[in-house]
This record gives C-alpha cells, sequence and structure tokens, in this order.
C-alpha cells in the first residue's frame, strides 16, 4: 500500500497490522515503512503508541569492505583526491633562500605560503605574505615547508 491511496496517513486496521507483523518478524523499521508506505519515523512512533515491545538492536552482518569502492564521507574523499594528486604531480620543489618571495594578499598563488610576514600594527599596504613555494592551499597545506615546521611542529616518526 503507498502513501497515494491514504494521504492523510491515517492508520487503517491493515496497516496496524501490517507493522505488528513486521515488527514481530524482526524487521528494522525503515524496512516497515517502505513496506507499509509511511516512513520510518512514522513507523516507530505508531509502533510506540501502540507499545509494542521493544527490540534489542538488530545485528547485521558487516560486509568486508572494498578497496575499490569510492570513499564514501567527505572527509575520506577530501583525501582520495589529495593522495591522488600528490601521487600524480609530486614535482621537485626548489626554494632559493636567497630570493624574497613575499607577495601580497592580491599575488597568491595555490603554491604560495600563506605565512604572514608584518608586525601587528601594519598598515594594508605592508602585509606581506611569505609567498615561497611548496605550498598546498587546496590540499590544506597553506605554508611552506620552514613555516609549516613553525607552525605545526616538526613533523611525527
Amino acid at each position: 500500500m503507498d502513501t497515494l491511496s491514504n494521504p492523510t496517513g491515517n492508520w487503517d486496521e491493515t496497516r496496524i497490522g501490517q507493522l505488528e507483523a513486521l515488527h514481530r518478524d524482526g524487521l528494522s523499521f525503515t524496512l516497515i515503512g517502505a513496506e507499509i508506505g509511511v516512513t520510518r519515523n512514522a513507523a516507530i512512533g505508531k509502533a510506540r503508541r501502540l507499545k509494542l515491545p521493544s527490540r534489542k538492536p538488530i545485528k547485521i552482518k558487516q560486509r568486508e569492505p572494498n578497496p575499490n569502492a569510492p570513499p564514501r564521507r567527505r572527509r575520506d574523499i577530501i583525501k582520495a583526491i589529495a593522495m591522488s594528486r600528490a601521487k600524480a604531480e609530486e614535482p621537485v620543489i626548489v626554494v632559493d633562500p636567497d630570493r624574497d618571495y613575499r607577495c601580497t594578499i592580491y599575488d597568491l598563488q595555490d603554491s604560495s605560503c600563506r605565512f604572514p610576514m608584518w608586525p601587528m600594527q601594519a598598515l594594508h599596504h605592508e602585509r606581506f605574505y611569505c609567498g615561497a613555494p611548496g605550498a598546498s592551499f587546496s590540499l590544506g597545506n597553506p605554508y611552506c615547508d620552514h613555516h609549516n615546521g613553525i607552525v605545526c611542529g616538526p613533523p611525527r616518526q
């Protein structure tokens, strides 16, 4: 039975009987709701109002993770993109210690270090960033190796 045949969402006797039978069989409320034609929360609410006995959580057999499956969480997706870019690109970065890479906010690029190089009371036109290559702002590393060591500390081993 779908929601179109019962647009008001009223619980008739057949729907209540289906809910009780499916609940007794141990189906999850998501499956019960899909079977009856209501939302999961509507099925849970009706089961509570009918004072159906509470059940222990249904144990679901865990699937083994597929290493070739695409990531599902946003954090994992960003990490996968960063890893693929790092593997694909990995350019050799040569930083000339005698060169002044400082730049304004308007001159920053994705690979420019964003470490601020100005004193506290500097005017806007006096504010420069490090600008040295070696950063990757899009991959979450806004500083060059030197300033990354200052901000984050030495790398752990």
